[in-house]
């Protein structure tokens, strides 16, 4: 992701990697948050239970920008 965001904001990108990741395995999932319905909607109250979750120094806003620059690109690939 940091890739992309980065060459569509035009910079020089090269992307490397080692070994088998785990797209091999799960490509085409995003692992966000194991709940019924929306995930985001879980959220708050996951991160208000474990505040030194990864989740919590990103915070709400960039999560959800996220999901939705995501969205963005999967609707362009069709």
């Amino acid at each position: 992701s940091a890739a992309l965001r980065l060459a569509e904001a035009g910079q020089k990108t090269l992307l490397m990697a080692s070994g088998q990741s785990a797209l091999h395995f799960s490509s085409g999932s995003i692992d966000l948050l194991e709940s019924k319905g929306d995930p985001r909607a879980a959220l708050p109250a996951f991160m208000a239970a474990n505040p030194e979750h990864p989740y919590n120094k990103v915070g709400l806003t960039h999560i959800a920008a996220s999901l939705d620059d995501l969205q963005r690109h999967c609707a362009a690939q069709g």
